[in-house]
């Protein structure tokens, strides 16, 4: 058995508690006020694990209702002044020193979920793979459980995407949709996602203010407009979320913390449009700012957008039209302190020590250790703005690293 194997089933036994730590309140706009998550309570459905996913669960308790987000039919258009969109092939450079994949779920009752397949993680040093689940609920995070696998077993091919570690964790590409399933005893997740825009093209974008050979980050953005479903089997009880889906990838060579200081990305769900806008700075405080719009037939890209804020508003002009956002209400629904390796090879082994003593710390919830152990940041936020006299919402995050 190879060294890093061997560590896997300690690594797996890291992956329990922070599932029900609250998220903090926060005041947008001038306000005094601290809003705070609403409590909320969920019914049990008793179904088997095996079940296919996908089915029907009972309802939830009260909630607060926001503005229904609804993928309109999309696709993709070429225009003035937006980039070449470019069909790629990813995983085949043998460079890459990250990759993942992302995707989230909005639902109709103020409920996000968010996967994310790190086949190289960023903040490892170990040769395995770790698969995120997150579930957010009334302005807080209510789940978060991760796998930890081996990489040696994973088997992996794009256009279609196939991802494959056993029979009970796997997400495969079929056309237009994308299903999976993955889990450990005591939680599975069944999920499927379904975009036409994955038989397309997808926009492929650099995000570092200065890339060279050595030093990539480059963003995929496969299908920012679908509809998707996950299904999570925890402890008897069973929890579905189903709206509008996204897709992404992301991979690179870059050390994070040694090339970026700060990240910043958010997506704003109008009415029948989708607003993307992402801000990278670097350690030079050098800016990359990129933005799409998504409406009705068509994406538009625009590498060269402007952030600005007066008043508490926010206003960005970008090629396809100026959009300005008041805020009104938002929640932190996570906020992560965590250890980014960028240890030399000669001192992998003790960046890899201090990376199990943070999962340990964090296991055992030894707060008043974090400062000393943490090098890096997450944010992950949910806001409703006013923009045209209506009630929209964003889904945003920040690292600061």
């Amino acid at each position: 058995m190879r060294r890093n194997e061997a560590l896997v089933p300690i690594l797996r036994n890291f992956a329990t508690g922070n599932r029900f730590r609250r998220a903090e309140g926060i005041s947008l706009g001038g306000s005094s006020e601290t809003v705070f998550p609403a409590q909320f309570s969920i019914q049990a459905a008793h179904l088997s694990l095996y079940r296919r996913p996908f089915s029907v669960v009972k309802k939830w308790g009260a909630m607060n209702r926001y503005t229904e987000i609804k993928p309109p039919a999309v696709g993709v258009e070429n225009g003035e002044r937006e980039r070449e969109l470019l069909a790629i092939e990813i995983g085949k450079d043998q460079r890459v020193a990250f990759e993942w994949y992302y995707f989230d779920v909005h639902g109709q009752q103020d409920t996000d979920f968010v996967l994310t397949i790190h086949t190289r993680p960023f903040t490892s040093l170990f040769e395995v793979c770790i698969v995120d689940l997150f579930v957010y609920r009334n302005g807080r995070k209510w789940l978060h459980e991760f796998l930890v696998l081996p990489r040696n077993r994973l088997e992996k091919t794009e256009r279609p995407l196939r991802i494959y570690f056993d029979e009970q964790n796997w997400l495969y590409q079929d056309g237009s949709q994308i299903r999976g399933e993955f889990g450990k005893p005591g939680i599975r997740l069944s999920f499927q996602f379904h975009s036409p825009l994955l038989q397309r093209r997808p926009v492929h974008l650099p995000l570092l203010p200065v890339a060279t050979d050595a030093q990539q980050f480059d963003w995929v953005v496969f299908a920012p407009w679908g509809t998707a479903t996950a299904t999570i089997h925890w402890n008897g009880q069973v929890l579905t979320v189903e709206g509008a889906g996204y897709h992404d990838y992301n991979a690179g060579t870059v050390n994070f913390k040694r090339s970026i200081r700060h990240w910043f990305w958010a997506k704003f769900y109008m009415p029948h449009q989708l607003l993307i806008f992402g801000e990278i700075i670097d350690r030079h405080n050098r800016k990359r700012t990129v933005a799409l719009l998504i409406e009705k037939e068509r994406i538009r890209v625009d590498e060269h957008p402007e952030k600005s804020v007066e008043n508490g508003v926010w206003r960005l002009d970008t090629t396809f039209g100026e959009f300005l956002f008041r805020p009104l209400k938002s929640h932190c629904v996570d906020a992560v302190s965590f250890y980014l390796p960028t240890v030399s090879p000669k001192l992998a082994g003790w960046g890899k020590f201090r990376e199990v003593l943070q999962f340990y710390v964090t296991k055992w919830r030894l707060t008043f250790l974090q400062p000393l152990l943490a090098n890096a940041k997450y944010l992950r936020f949910r806001t409703v703005w006013e923009h045209h006299g209506r009630r929209i919402q964003s889904f945003h995050e920040e690292m600061w690293l």
